[in-house]
């Protein structure tokens, strides 16, 4: 995750995996947001312009299918 603006933001960062491919599941999520799993972003508590961040994610994906998301980051509380 990387801050494109020209400011500071501030966390926390959750990111949200939206549209995540049927019957594929994030192991390591810490819950599900509208629906969809979400992961707290680990050690982030802000990030500076053209800082960044990297975070592990781990899927389950039994039936092997193309694995497809759309990441929506959120900062501050949902």
């Amino acid at each position: 995750i990387q801050n494109v603006g020209s400011s500071t933001i501030s966390g926390p960062f959750e990111v949200v995996f939206s549209a995540l491919s049927s019957g594929v599941s994030v192991v390591n999520s810490n819950g599900t947001y509208n629906g969809s799993p979400y992961l707290i972003v680990p050690f982030a508590t802000s990030l500076a312009p053209s800082q960044s961040v990297t975070m592990n994610v781990q899927f389950q994906n039994p039936n092997k299918v193309p694995i497809n998301f759309t990441p929506v980051v959120y900062s501050g509380s949902f």
